[in-house]
């Protein structure tokens, strides 16, 4: 999203949490332990990140990160590890792996950022990029593809 300094930012807050509501509901919900608000360009950074959303008609993707922002207007956020790669279990008992995940709110889709592996079921997928349709239950795997299925 932005560069941004923390001198620039407008307020400082402890505890931060944004619900997205889709029809009524509650579409998404992201927490923070810390976050700088931008005001003018709508935009929170972010630190200590717990980020979920449904997955499909039952289930709830669960991802948590070291930092990210968000857009208060657009409601996109990305979300990353520091070090390391953050772990993502989905319902129907893959696991994702990757160093971070952006969320697009008008096509309602999470992207890998970097590198992603994906395993369960009896099978490993690794590739240079994932797209993953929340409300579909469909993964993407994008660039140098490699399956191994057992």
């Amino acid at each position: 999203m932005a560069t941004l300094s923390s001198s620039e930012a407008d307020t400082r807050v402890q505890s931060f949490s944004f619900v997205q509501t889709g029809e009524g509901n509650s579409s998404w919900t992201l927490r923070a332990s810390e976050a700088e608000l931008f005001e003018k360009i709508q935009i929170a950074r972010l630190r200590d990140i717990t980020a979920t959303m449904p997955y499909g008609n039952e289930g709830q993707v669960l991802i948590k990160g070291d930092t990210g922002e968000i857009s208060s207007d657009k409601k996109d956020f990305f979300i990353r590890k520091n070090k390391g790669l953050m772990t993502i279990e989905l319902k129907n008992r893959y696991s994702v792996e990757t160093s971070g995940l952006r969320w697009n709110e008008g096509q309602r889709v999470l992207f890998s950022q970097g590198p992603v592996h994906i395993s369960g079921l009896g099978a490993e997928i690794d590739g240079n990029e994932l797209a993953i349709l929340v409300d579909e239950e469909e993964m993407t795997v994008i660039g140098d593809v490699k399956a191994l299925v057992y």
